[in-house]
């Protein structure tokens, strides 16, 4: 099977994506400025490349990673779990995680993430894949998650999109890599998503 993981130029890190499918636990911000509905109208191969990160994932093992990573020359102490698309979308994909991050510890594991809205997911997140120093699993959200629910993440590292003036959160730490533009700096940043730390990170609208 051809490798589906990329190296995205923007945040410097390899990355694995999922399609629009796997966006099980999304938002009405999401689905009203959903970013791959966007690409979708602008490259047409798009979709195709979906179906593809859809198999991908659905086949990947632990062996087949460590081999694929074999091929990357680039850096890949840092790891991105979906740029685009959901990566808990089921349990199935939960344990696929836990069993990559734990079969890789050397490398730092960031996984934005939705599944918090899932109550199940959310324990299970908490309670165990939380406890290893590789994982950064980051809560995403957006202008239109409530007080109520921000309330049960505000232990989370978050990552919030859709508001450029205003927060939910206080002691934000801006993302330099969009404020101010600087590509690739996700493999080196230490300030945000993979900071010791819990923080709360703030993305600038795109």
């Amino acid at each position: 099977m051809k490798s589906e993981i990329r190296f995205c130029n923007d945040i410097g890190l390899y990355a694995i994506d999922r399609a629009p499918i796997s966006c099980k636990w999304q938002t009405s911000f999401c689905r009203s400025h959903c970013y791959n509905n966007k690409l979708y109208r602008l490259y047409k191969y798009m979709r195709a490349k979906d179906i593809r990160n859809e198999e991908y994932w659905k086949n990947l093992t632990v062996k087949s990673f460590a081999l694929d990573l074999k091929r990357r020359h680039k850096d890949i102490s840092r790891f991105r779990f979906c740029t685009r698309g959901e990566i808990f979308d089921t349990i199935e994909s939960y344990n696929k995680v836990r069993e990559l991050v734990t079969s890789f510890p050397n490398i730092s594991f960031e996984a934005p993430t939705r599944a918090w809205r899932n109550k199940d997911l959310k324990e299970l997140i908490e309670s165990d894949i939380m406890r290893f120093p590789n994982a950064f699993i980051i809560a995403s959200i957006d202008p239109s998650n409530t007080k109520e629910e921000l309330e049960t993440i505000k232990h989370w590292r978050t990552l919030f999109f859709g508001d450029n003036n205003t927060h939910p959160f206080n002691n934000v730490v801006k993302c330099a890599s969009k404020w101010e533009h600087i590509k690739g700096l996700c493999a080196t940043c230490g300030n945000g998503c993979f900071s010791k730390e819990r923080k709360h990170i703030w993305l600038k609208e795109h």
